[in-house]
């Protein structure tokens, strides 16, 4: 006859996390984490997909989101943007046109 200790574990926090899901050994809970691309994901993490440069993955709680990366490149010698996208910018101003232009 021997003397047993126990310890409670001590699980990391999941504030956030509405998907909790239970180990196999019966202990601690988990996030729900993410398939993409069939790989698996931890919630929490991001990633990049080389085959889409442009976006940056994320999971939290089994919910993939892609953020697009927005790149600006600083260029001395900048050509003006054409007439159509400067109209299409502002199409959605409150502006009126005094008549006659």
């Amino acid at each position: 006859k021997g003397i047993v200790e126990c310890d409670a574990a001590e699980c990391p926090s999941h504030e956030g996390c509405y998907r909790l899901l239970s180990k196999d050994d019966g202990c601690c809970k988990v996030c729900r984490g993410c398939i993409y691309g069939g790989v698996h994901h931890p919630s929490g993490t991001e990633w990049r997909d080389p085959k889409k440069p442009c976006l940056v993955i994320s999971c939290k709680a089994g919910v993939v989101t892609e953020s697009e990366i927005k790149c600006h490149t600083h260029c001395s010698n900048p050509l003006p943007p054409s007439t159509w996208t400067v109209l299409s910018h502002l199409s959605w101003l409150p502006y009126e046109w005094p008549a006659g232009d």
